[in-house]
């Protein structure tokens, strides 16, 4: 099936090949993608693909493997991404953009890199995939004997290194040179660890589509005299095969579906001891079949299905080195729990104590109410929640409610009160984020987040003047005298203060505090007020100016 899958800057046709038994039709099968000139003055990359198309085309029917290939497989080529570079023979596109820094996984818009995915030529490769995500593929470049895998933006390991290096491993030693008396083949590297390429079309299938990808470069100059050029092709095409024969080899496929009505189920299929590592997208089953695929080294691995609505699958699986492990799986619809409702409660009543303004302030015990509602049709039992936040502030006095059996698309609200209270020292606005964990008998059904803002009082001192009516009289703290302090209290916070009390404390020797008037008063929301104190300076202190008594509260 030939088809355009998009256009240069100047408009020529971005060409797209797909070999398959039927390739009119999107069927139930391993799609495999390589790509050729994503710099344009790499001329053997065009060529190498085109040498690969020839030799399926000409062999399907008469070569068994080539057949069985054609007929499980769907291998897409796109032979040239850069037509406009090819054509000038320069690596950037027309606007003078390096496309294989376009992509949009790890990008840095530095030099000739562009916005991620500012070119033409890379959306197309974008939307390509996105459609057709592939298990593997290949991009073909010109400098050096190398296989390059993730990661490339960084010299850090891939996530699944291991799986990237066993079958990376094989595409080099495939590809075989003649080195003097002797043979020599193609040099396995990590991308990062020979030089640092962000935005790079491997990084970006690996990261988005969990594509087992490699950039192979073919030749130690972008333009071999002609002589050169049908030895590198045909000694790369063992690379290529390599690749179409470890698609059916170490790794695990599968169909999902729902246990009850049989359709495929676009689950989400995790290996926790690699995912668990960060950066990789999810991988999902594919959503018109229910097909997943995960490449991966042998050994034993715990793998995970989940969707929502459906109760989690936990596998042992264990991959050998010559069969791809084929495990086709029927998940059991489950509740679909969610909150539906919260109600806040500040009201004095039973066991929450406050004053009823609907704002969570301090000093009191506050309540929620949770309603829980089960959006399938599948009954859900002994279902409850369980609160817990990772806020100094919160303190959880009751954390869990239980609810019972919650019929099918029913909704329900726990007689249980969610009771807790805040720090006496949380800062006025702080957000208390909540984690609902929702469970049925079966286990765990949703996760939630609730966040609660918090009113509290926020006291400054705004003001302090010195009477010294029985000094000299002149409004500063004097040597030997005793003084008047004016001390005045401004609430910037939203949350009233009553009767709060001023403590005066130093550790100065030239400082005496003869006497402290606790004077008591209310403070309301963004109120002033004032405290009075008499302190003496001992007569051999300097002088001390009004700016030195700020910060006294307490």
């Amino acid at each position: 099936k030939f088809d355009i899958i998009g256009q240069s800057v100047l408009g020529r046709n971005i060409a797209c090949l797909k070999i398959s038994d039927n390739p009119l039709v999107d069927e139930d099968e391993t799609p495999i993608l390589i790509c050729g000139a994503h710099h344009g003055n790499e001329v053997l990359s065009v060529e190498a693909t085109l040498y690969q198309i020839n030799y399926l085309v000409n062999n399907y029917g008469v070569d068994e493997e080539v057949t069985n290939w054609i007929n499980n497989y769907e291998i897409w080529f796109v032979p040239l991404v850069n037509p406009d570079g090819r054509e000038a023979v320069r690596r950037t596109n027309e606007n003078g953009i390096d496309l294989n820094r376009n992509y949009s996984f790890e990008h840095t818009a530095v030099g000739n890199h562009g916005e991620p995915f500012s070119e033409p030529e890379t959306q197309a490769i974008r939307d390509l995939t996105a459609q057709y995500p592939p298990v593997m593929s290949l991009t073909y470049h010109t400098s050096g004997r190398y296989v390059l895998l993730a990661w490339t933006h960084t010299d850090a390991r891939a996530p699944d290194s291991t799986g990237l290096i066993h079958v990376g491993n094989k595409i080099a030693e495939s590809i075989v040179f003649p080195a003097g008396n002797t043979t020599d083949h193609y040099e396995l590297l990590q991308g990062g660890r020979w030089y640092f390429t962000a935005g790079e079309y491997c990084d970006y299938m690996y990261a988005t589509h969990n594509t087992v990808a490699f950039t192979v470069e073919m030749w130690n100059r972008q333009n071999p005299e002609a002589s050169v050029i049908p030895q590198v092709v045909e000694r790369n095409l063992e690379g290529f095969k390599t690749l179409l024969r470890e698609a059916s080899k170490s790794g695990v496929s599968g169909l999902i579906k729902d246990k009850n009505t049989g359709l495929p189920i676009a689950a989400e299929v995790s290996i926790p001891s690699i995912d668990g590592q960060g950066k990789l997208n999810p991988l999902l089953a594919d959503a018109t079949f229910g097909r997943y695929y995960k490449y991966l080294a042998p050994g034993t691995y715990e793998m995970q299905i989940s969707a929502p609505g459906f109760r989690l699958v936990n596998r042992e699986i264990v991959i050998s080195e010559e069969n791809l492990l084929i495990l086709d799986v029927e998940m059991e619809p489950a509740p679909l729990l969610r909150v539906d409702e919260i109600v806040f409660l500040d009201q004095t009543e039973n066991s929450v104590i406050g004053d009823g303004n609907g704002h969570a302030n301090l000093s009191e015990t506050l309540g929620l109410l949770v309603s829980v509602t089960n959006y399938k049709l599948v009954l859900a039992q002994n279902s409850s929640i369980k609160v817990s936040s990772d806020n100094p502030y919160l303190n959880l006095l009751v954390d869990s409610a239980f609810y019972g059996d919650i019929s099918e698309n029913s909704s329900i609200t726990s007689q249980d009160t969610i009771l807790f209270t805040i720090a006496n020292n949380c800062p006025d606005g702080e957000l208390i984020e909540l984690n609902i964990q929702i469970s049925d008998s079966e286990g765990l059904g949703w996760l939630e987040s609730h966040s609660i803002e918090v009113f509290a009082p926020h006291l400054l001192i705004s003001q302090v003047s010195i009477v010294d009516s029985e000094g000299n009289q002149d409004g500063v703290f004097d040597n030997g005298e005793t003084v008047s302090v004016h001390v005045e209290v401004e609430n910037t916070g939203r949350q009233w203060v009553n009767y709060p009390a001023l403590t005066i404390e130093t550790s100065d020797p030239f400082f005496s505090i003869t006497k402290n008037n606790d004077q008591l008063f209310q403070i309301n929301v963004y109120q002033k007020g004032s405290f009075y104190f008499t302190v003496s300076l001992d007569e051999t202190a300097p002088n001390l100016h009004l700016g030195s008594f700020e910060g006294l509260l307490t």
